[in-house]
Formats: structure tokens, C-alpha cells, sequence
């Protein structure tokens, strides 16, 4: 469609200035974008765009949390990962969702440990 990745990028790049707030497309552009940025070895302005969204997302929309945890993943920020659901945990301590997100982050962490007491808390059976 673009012709090329980096043909791509400037043409998402442009849609995401001009209209930086449009739910699904922003969604999907943001971490289509994203990867891009780090398929052409661009993690700097991967970061960056991270970094945009977040001063975009609406804070107290539980999805936009969602989606810039797996930006951050897809940048390598477990950490910062795993204290925004920390964080979020306290305010939705009963969403199994975001239990069960808890649990694979921690996962991947190696904090095998936490991620089994996610793992029971968001699946009570």
C-alpha cells in the first residue's frame, strides 16, 4: 500500500498528528507504528511515540491503559509495565482482566511466584 516501511511510517505518522485521538485507528495505528519503528531499527522513535500516546490516552479509560502496557512491551519497559498495573490494581482490584495481564507480565519477568497468585486471583475457581 505505502510501497515501502518507511513510506509507511511518514504516512502514519501524518495521520497520528493530524487526528491523534481516534479510538480503534489510533489504536491499531499506534502499535502498527510502532513496530515499524523497530523493524527499520528506529526503538528511539518507537520510545518516543510511547511516549506521545501518553500524553494523548484518556486516564481514565481502563483500554487505554491496556494498550500502552503492550506498547511499553513491545518497547521493552516491563518494569514501567508492571508498576502501572500496580498502580491500576488499586483502583480495579476485582477486574480479571487486568489480573490475568498481571499474571503474564509477571511471567515474563520470571516473578514466577507473583504470577501464580494473579493466576488464582483472576481465575477463583
Amino acid at each position: 500500500m505505502y510501497g515501502n516501511q518507511e513510506n509507511a511510517i511518514v504516512a502514519m505518522e501524518a495521520n497520528l498528528k493530524s487526528q491523534p485521538r481516534i479510538q480503534l485507528n489510533a489504536r491499531l495505528a499506534y502499535s502498527t507504528l510502532i513496530r515499524l519503528y523497530i523493524d527499520v531499527g528506529l526503538m528511539e522513535d518507537a520510545k518516543d511515540l510511547v511516549s506521545r500516546f501518553k500524553m494523548t490516552m484518556k486516564h481514565d479509560n481502563l483500554q487505554e491503559w491496556f494498550l500502552l502496557g503492550q506498547l511499553l512491551e513491545m518497547t521493552y519497559k516491563y518494569e514501567e509495565h508492571l508498576k502501572i498495573l500496580e498502580k491500576l490494581e488499586e483502583q480495579y482490584p476485582d477486574d480479571r482482566n487486568l489480573l490475568k495481564k498481571h499474571t503474564q507480565v509477571n511471567e515474563m519477568f520470571g516473578n514466577i511466584e507473583k504470577a501464580k497468585e494473579y493466576y488464582r486471583k483472576s481465575d477463583p475457581k
